[in-house]
This record gives C-alpha cells, structure tokens and sequence, in this order.
C-alpha cells in the first residue's frame, strides 16, 4: 500500500523512491509483482511517467481509508509505548465541565502523572456515538443515555434551583416558586433540552405557561446572563458545585425538580485500570464538593 500510494502521488517511479528512501528497482519489482498477484494492470507507462488507470483510480480510495486505518494503530502504539501508564479519554456534558469534573480530573492527574489525560465536553446526546466509536473510555452525563452497546448508573442527584442577582426583588426569598417565576421575565433552559422539557412539565403541571424572556442550551450560558443582568435563572444545581457564587443569591424551588448525573461506559470494552482509578477518584470528588442536603 505505501509504494502504490508513492507512486500515484509522485507520478514516477524515482519520485517514489525517493519518498520511501528504497531503490527504483524496489519500486518496479513490488509493482510488476503486485500487478501480477492482482491481475490487473495498475499503472500505464508513458514517457517515464506512470500513468494511473482506472483500476488504480478505485483503488487509491480504498486504500488510503486503510492506510489511514493502519497510521492510527501506529499512533497508538506509539503512544502506548511512550506512557508507561497508559493513557485515558474522558467525556462531559458541558454543566460539569467548569467544576465537577475538572476536581476529579485534577486529583486523578496528581495521582497518576505519568497517564495521558484527554478530555473534552460534549451535548449529552452525542455522547454514545463517542464511546461506540472507542474516542472515549469514561463519560460523565447530566442525563441519562440509553443505548444497547452502553451502560449507564446514577452517580448522584440533584437539583433545579433558581439563581437571581443579589439586588433583584426575589433574592430576599427564601424560596421560589413556578408562580413568581412566570410572573417576571427569567432565564431558562430550551424545551429541545431534556433540563428544559422536565422544566416545561413542571409549569404546565402548576398550570402556568413555560415562556423564558432568554432561553439557552447550557448551564455556563445561564450563569453568565445571570451575571450580566440580574435576571433569575432556572438551571440545574451541578453548575454551582465547588464553583463561585458569590455574585448570586441561590434559592431552592418550592416545586422539586430532580437532575441525577451519570457514568456511561461500554458494554464491551472492559474497563481499563486507569478507567476504574479515576471513578473511583471522581466519587470521593462529588462526595466532597456536593452541599449537604
């Protein structure tokens, strides 16, 4: 595969040569050869040049998906080779990434320092295409994911909870409810979102329409704007864990609306040493930077 890749891609057989370091005859004998193994005439010679034929033009596709397929073991075997430790590829929804799980991902690295750490936060929904395609081994998810190839348990719950600037008119309550909300504008989740759909059933169950004056997708969005303009914020309670809040008044929703966090592995690959050393370091995290209840 790395001499007919040369070759379609420098024309010539010196310029093969040349790019794999190997002799010109080399380069002839494996063509000749793998032209006859083929049965197939691979390459037209004209005025020194090799000319592709069709054959080869169908064949290079191919063949540079599996020669891209075979540069990736490479890579990792090479990265295999050079961490003595190994290697692990965490996963977030986007509400953890500011705080609970850079706590455990901080104790883990400062434990294992000799273990490559990837990490990256995505929309809860693409996180099973993630794992079945083995570009992660651990994900923590805000909501539940369902998937044959995947399983999934509660690491712990939570809550809705209204966050509101220190000087609006609802930070002296002791708490909210779905009523004083839909009476003021407020900041919420869109009802595309799982966060905003449990939000929406809880409004229309007290018989109050569900109209955020601002909608968002994200809890980092929502505690922004609540930074910004005062205005209070239905968003879930993971946000606040370990983080400063300090510019807001936290109030509990007199309706209770629960959220729960979850570790979604594979079926099917075994979990590695690393994987079960950093669950283990992300409990004793959520254990020490959840509040009491």
């Amino acid at each position: 595969m790395e001499i007919f890749r040369a070759v379609m891609t420098g024309g010539t057989i010196s310029a093969a040569a040349k790019l794999l370091h190997v002799s010109q005859p080399a380069i002839s004998r494996s063509l000749a050869y793998t032209e006859q193994k083929l049965g197939l005439m691979l390459f037209m010679r004209s005025g020194g040049r090799l000319v592709p034929t069709a054959a080869a033009q169908r064949l290079l596709a191919e063949v540079d998906r599996v020669y891209q397929s075979a540069l990736k073991v490479n890579e990792l075997a090479t990265e295999l080779a050079t961490t003595s430790k190994g290697a692990i590829r965490l996963l977030s929804s986007p509400c953890l990434a500011d705080n609970v799980v850079p706590h455990a991902i901080a104790r883990f690295a400062q434990a294992n320092p000799e273990v490559t750490i990837r990490y990256r936060s995505v929309m809860s929904t693409d996180i099973p295409l993630e794992i079945i395609g083995s570009r992660c081994d651990v994900a923590i998810s805000a909501l539940p994911v369902e998937h044959p190839g995947l399983q999934s348990w509660r690491l712990c719950s939570g809550r809705m909870l209204c966050l509101a600037g220190r000087d609006h008119p609802l930070a002296s309550r002791r708490s909210v409810s779905v009523e004083d909300l839909a009476a003021m504008p407020y900041i919420s989740y869109i009802t595309d979102s799982p966060f905003g759909l449990a939000v929406a059933r809880e409004f229309e169950h007290r018989g109050q329409s569900f109209r955020p004056a601002i909608s968002v997708e994200r809890s980092q969005d929502a505690y922004a704007l609540v930074k910004a303009s005062g205005l209070p914020a239905l968003v879930d309670e993971f946000i606040t864990w370990g983080a400063d809040t300090s510019p807001f008044a936290m109030l509990p929703l007199a309706e209770t609306i629960t959220t729960d966090l979850w570790l979604v592995t594979s079926k099917h690959v075994p979990l590695s040493v690393q994987s079960r050393e950093f669950i283990e370091i992300l409990e004793q995290s959520l254990a020490a930077i959840a509040p009491a209840k």
